[in-house]
């Protein structure tokens, strides 16, 4: 009698700890729209986990009673419990709902206001982030409207510039002159002023007719543009750009720009 209970006992404790086993269970994740891909899938209760591939498949070691739990950013997460019948044909389908966004309930407050516009503007409460994006966007606005107004790429065309030659009789420092006459000193300075003016004219057509014009229409390397003026001052572009005759100054430059790309290339 005693050996037999013995035995029942080992064959019971047998039976529990072959159903207690890990089962590799093979699985694929769906939802109303077909596979869903990198679900994340954990036993909850050996905390071992795997993701679903391409194809919405994936394979993971449970037991009989194991909870498994399937979740994924974009759907509701579930909870499936490894029953007897899982445990025999080791396939388990789940079918994940999708989640539906909704948004924050948006709570309007009344708020006693006298009819005065000053008054009422400092009882009404501030949204202070709306606010701040609000003055963000507009300075970002700006920014960009600051930006579209200037002349594009005209840094590329600086770092071709010549460098800036200093004037004869420019001193720096606490203001001192050379001692001459009134009539000298004034020639002197203007003619410092025209030099100053000779210097700047490239820099003021620039400004003016834009580096698409040179570029575009004109086919001026980038790299040429300080040369090109150079080469066309024989033909009185600056006298012409001083005096404000713009449309005779495009003429001569659209002239001067067939004869300038043609000796270049040659």
């Amino acid at each position: 009698m005693h050996k037999k209970v013995l035995f029942l006992f080992f064959l019971s404790s047998h039976l529990i700890y072959s159903q207690r086993q890990n089962k590799i269970i093979k699985g694929v994740v769906t939802d109303e729209k077909g596979p869903v891909i990198n679900a994340h899938i954990i036993n909850l209760t050996t905390k071992q986990g795997t993701f679903s591939n391409d194809e919405g498949s994936f394979s993971i070691r449970a037991s009989l009673g194991d909870e498994l739990q399937i979740s994924s950013v974009q759907h509701k997460t579930k909870i499936i419990t490894i029953a007897k019948v899982i445990i025999k044909e080791l396939k388990i389908t789940v079918q994940l709902e999708t989640k539906t966004n909704m948004l924050d309930e948006v709570i309007v407050k009344k708020h006693q206001l006298s009819g005065d516009l000053e008054s009422d503007t400092k009882q009404t409460p501030t949204n202070y982030k709306e606010e701040r994006v609000e003055k963000l966007v507009t300075g970002i606005k700006g920014m960009m409207s600051e930006i579209s107004r200037m002349p594009v790429t005209i840094d590329e065309i600086d770092r071709s510039k010549p460098p800036v030659v200093g004037l004869p009789n420019q001193f720096q420092g606490a203001g001192f002159a050379p001692s001459i006459g009134g009539r000298k000193l004034e020639k002197e300075r203007k003619r410092k002023k025209r030099l100053q003016q000779k210097q700047d004219f490239p820099d003021e057509l620039l400004q003016e007719l834009g580096i698409h014009f040179f570029v575009n229409e004109l086919n001026i390397p980038k790299d040429k543009y300080y040369h090109f003026i150079s080469f066309c001052e024989l033909k009185n572009v600056e006298q012409l750009f001083r005096s404000k005759q713009i449309f005779k100054l495009i003429e001569v430059l659209k002239e001067e720009s067939l004869i300038y790309l043609k000796e270049i290339e040659d």
